[in-house]
């Protein structure tokens, strides 16, 4: 269906119809919103029914966007109120059933939206490129108007000319979950390099020349944050043109580092006489004009090394031995860290993707799920969206897995209940239904089976470890995570058991 309807749009509608259906308003990476409530649009259309419109134009969805844009640009005094103004002349234009499209465009209730996936498939079947070819391009470019623009008008050979640049952030390749060193050494033929997972912000260095900006995960520009980290690092890399990937830490006095919980509930500053932020520098993703991602792993490496004049990195090992390899962890462990992460030695770095080729292996299970809905509380909680309903992905939707109430302070009862009520999409008793943004990692004691839940899993004692708002909702665990680790846990308790 979205195949045929982009083939029969005019080209110049293309991109930002595209950008709507995937319920984006702005052309930026960080999508800003219009920051207008749920109530406040619903009351806005119902003021809007009591109203007669005397002169309706003919209105486009080039229109559409360039008014959504333009709305969610207002700040200042009396934004609010220009805001609504805005809105309900654009509303007034419409007929209903494009007034219902868009109402669930702007409130991130329109569920074709849901998945990029199911937007990039279309493209790929409209201009008939090969749909792994045309995510890898997104992954570079990040705006998935402009994939479907070039790919519809201008064929495969626009679709080429994509390619890594500097100052344009990229998605990081990211890892499974593992449940034993046993299983990655299996999984990787025993060619592993095992590195310290640090328990930081994922962090993309680019430079140009004297020029050093630094982005996180989600792309977002965080450079103005670390002046003065950035011009320690000038002198450390030895390259023109060049991007890195590595992790933000913050560590003590005695060079201890702090848990990821610490560094986001601090606004971020560059040094401090009790701490201090730096950078563990693990790949290399471009230099010198040639984009390195095709590469092993161990070529990748040894071209870090190449350009480093004393840049810190993560520390890390080649080994097949378990005792050695479990000496590794736990020397991480006891040094503040998450556990380790195992990367296979000729592993090419796949942007945006989570697979076998990097596992992850911690002290302790957890998942990052997304919040699609909160209870109110009672008692004590009685003023907090408290009760969150806890889903993974799967393929084209979410599966619920479970509910907690547990793990997070009454300040951030407070945050995370705003934050909720500005993604609300519905309201059935008790129960808030929101736009799935909000990733949280949460920890748990065991996975069992339930037919309480469709994906026939729940949680069992489960507790919110992080608000990760470094995290996208793409990158969230799947339900094949849950399976593995459910399958891992029933192994162990019946080798217990004999």
């Amino acid at each position: 269906m979205i195949k045929n309807f982009l083939l029969k749009l005019d080209k110049n509608e293309i991109k930002n119809f595209i950008l709507l259906l995937n319920g984006r308003i702005s052309i930026d990476k960080t999508n800003k919103p219009l920051n207008l409530s749920y109530n406040s649009i619903v009351n806005l259309l119902t003021q809007f029914k009591d109203q007669k419109v005397l002169f309706k134009k003919e209105i486009y969805i080039n229109d559409i966007y360039s008014s959504l844009h333009q709305i969610s640009e207002i700040s200042g005094k009396d934004s609010v109120k220009e805001k609504k103004k805005l809105l309900l002349s654009l509303f007034s234009q419409l007929s209903e059933v494009e007034k219902r499209y868009l109402f669930n465009i702007i409130t991130g209730n329109l569920r074709l939206g849901a998945s990029e996936g199911i937007i990039l498939q279309a493209i790929a079947k409209a201009s008939k490129i090969d749909y792994d070819f045309l995510r890898n391009s997104y992954m570079i470019s990040g705006n998935i108007g402009e994939i479907g623009f070039k790919a519809i008008n201008e064929g495969i050979n626009a679709i080429k000319k994509i390619q890594i640049q500097v100052f344009t952030p990229v998605r990081p390749m990211l890892a499974r979950i593992s449940t034993s060193i046993q299983e990655i050494l299996q999984k990787h033929t025993n060619q592993t390099i095992f590195e310290y997972k640090y328990d930081g912000i994922r962090i993309q260095l680019h430079k140009n020349g004297n020029k050093i900006k630094l982005y996180t995960r989600k792309l977002n520009d965080i450079t103005n944050s670390f002046k003065n980290l950035i011009s320690n690092l000038q002198h450390l890399i030895d390259a023109k043109t060049v991007i890195l990937d590595g992790e933000l830490i913050k560590v003590d006095k005695l060079n201890r580092p702090f848990s990821f919980q610490d560094i986001i509930k601090k606004n971020l500053k560059s040094s401090s006489e009790n701490y201090a932020y730096k950078i563990i520098f693990f790949d290399i993703l471009y230099l010198n004009g040639n984009p390195l991602i095709d590469l092993p792993l161990i070529e990748r490496k040894n071209k870090l090394n190449e350009i480093s004049r004393g840049l810190e990195m993560a520390s890390s090992i080649i080994e097949t031995d378990l005792n050695s390899i479990d000496n590794f962890f736990q020397k991480s462990i006891s040094s503040g860290n998450e556990g380790i992460i195992a990367k296979k030695i000729n592993s090419k770095y796949y942007l945006g993707t989570r697979n076998n080729e990097w596992l992850k292996f911690k002290k302790e299970y957890s998942l990052d799920l997304v919040i699609i809905a909160a209870d109110w509380g009672s008692g004590r909680r009685y003023k907090w969206l408290s009760n969150y309903h806890l889903a993974v992905k799967d393929q084209k939707s979410f599966k619920m897995v479970g509910k907690t109430f547990k793990g997070l302070t009454d300040k951030e009862f407070d945050e995370l209940t705003n934050k909720l009520l500005n993604l609300k999409i519905k309201q059935i008793k008790n129960t808030v239904f929101v736009r799935p943004e909000i990733v949280v990692e949460v920890i748990f004691n065991e996975i069992q089976k339930s037919s309480k839940y469709k994906c026939g899993y729940a949680l069992r004692f489960a507790r919110i470890k992080n608000i990760r708002n470094d995290k996208s909702v793409n990158e969230i665990s799947s339900l094949k995570d849950i399976k593995e680790l459910y399958n891992f846990q029933a192994e162990k308790k019946a080798k217990f058991k004999s």
